[in-house]
């Protein structure tokens, strides 16, 4: 009787340990899940990732083995109080008997993952240019990508650092051959315009966007102060400023002068048509989605086979289909960008030309033809790229009325 007295005695006494002991192990799987976190952390860090939820669901399944195996002790305790014997509900020796090669197998795996995201544990994110993100994670930071497991600076930010403080990155592409040198496009004191307007045509159909005389080459622009720059190395060889155009040569005072516009968005069809130099079918709907206008298109503009050039458009206020050009690009002699000028009759140079789109072997023939808005004469310029003064100088003009076999 004493002994059943003593027995039931040290039974209550083991069920209270019991559940003083669960309150720690509850810590323990705590202390476990923020383990795998930062394991999670370091491997995040390696380009491997594992969900939050499947660390959380990875955590109950640990405490609820843990639970199963504690209860099965304490029942093995009790047993051996009571008659002497380790009896437990799990019978071990048979699940070893039965799944031992298995249960080597999964140990084996689960210690290899565990060992190789161990490698990468962290208490913190101990690398440069990173930091936890919202999920608690290893993320670059802006401007940095992860290469190799540690943040790199990408080229966009290396730029960015070396520009102008509070310009705006317009654009930028590596010269065909030059090994790593950039020609690039920023904006100081820069607006960006608001999107155009949808507009109807008389029967209440929908007008494509920009496809007046003066926003198909504008589109959704950006009014500012323009700059070209050759760079390379993390550093800027040498930059020019973009010239207003000649339809403001009567303005003296500088201050005076309009900000330059060049196109930001436009449609597919302008872009194609108007900066890239390529037909493309106007009654075909997708050829009038919106899409970021490109600035820098390389081709051979000055014959010396070499596509180191590009062209500015910018439109001309006073006549449909006259559009004024900027030829510009990169000069072998100075390694740098150079704006091209343009030599007129009179010995002045401007940068800027009505419709003034080089061939491939530096000739340029703009003007009006017969029958061009009305006109009743032929007024035609020519040019030609002097290659020893980087310049394109005037040739002649031909200027005389136009006849009928003009207009055949």
């Amino acid at each position: 009787m004493d002994k059943n007295k003593s027995a039931g005695k040290l039974w209550r006494l083991t069920k209270v340990l019991y559940f003083i002991i669960t309150i720690p192990l509850v810590g323990l799987g705590a202390g476990a899940l923020l383990l795998l976190q930062e394991i999670n952390r370091g491997s995040y860090s390696s380009g491997i990732w594992i969900n939050d939820y499947y660390i959380g669901s990875l955590y109950m399944i640990l405490f609820l083995i843990s639970y199963i195996l504690l209860t099965d002790l304490i029942r093995r305790i009790i047993s051996y109080i009571n008659n002497g014997t380790f009896n437990g509900f799990i019978p071990y020796i048979e699940i070893l008997k039965r799944f031992s090669i298995l249960i080597i197998i999964i140990g084996g795996i689960i210690s290899v993952i565990l060992i190789s995201l161990s490698q990468n544990l962290r208490n913190e994110c101990t690398g440069n240019n990173e930091g936890f993100n919202d999920y608690g994670v290893c993320n670059c930071y802006e401007g940095y990508i992860r290469e190799n497991g540690s943040c790199k600076i990408t080229l966009e930010k290396t730029i960015l650092n070396v520009i102008p403080y509070g310009s705006f990155l317009r654009e930028y592409k590596e010269i065909p051959g030059e090994n790593g040198v950039y020609i690039g496009i920023y904006i100081k004191n820069y607006e960006i315009l608001s999107e155009g307007k949808q507009e109807y045509g008389f029967n209440g159909e929908k007008m494509p966007l920009y496809s007046d005389c003066f926003g198909n080459v504008e589109g959704q622009g950006i009014k500012g102060e323009y700059y070209l720059f050759s760079f390379k190395d993390g550093r800027i060889l040498n930059e020019k400023e973009v010239p207003v155009g000649f339809r403001f040569n009567n303005i003296s005072n500088n201050s005076e002068l309009p900000k330059l516009t060049f196109s930001y968005y436009n449609t597919k069809y302008n872009n194609s048509y108007y900066f890239l130099k390529k037909e493309v079918e106007y009654n075909d709907e997708n050829n009038f989605s919106i899409e970021k206008t490109s600035l820098i298109n390389f081709s051979d503009y000055n014959g010396d086979g070499i596509k180191n050039e590009f062209f500015l458009v910018d439109h001309w206020d006073q006549v449909c289909g006259h559009n004024n050009y900027l030829i510009a690009g990169y000069d072998n002699k100075t390694n740098g960008v150079i704006i091209y000028g343009i030599k007129s009759k009179d010995g002045t140079t401007g940068y800027w030309g009505d419709n003034f789109i080089p061939d491939t072997k530096g000739e340029v023939v703009n003007g009006w033809n017969c029958g061009d808005h009305g006109s009743d004469t032929l007024n035609k310029t020519y040019y030609k790229f002097n290659k020893e003064n980087n310049i394109f100088e005037y040739v002649k003009n031909e200027n005389r009325n136009c006849t009928e076999n003009d207009y055949k």
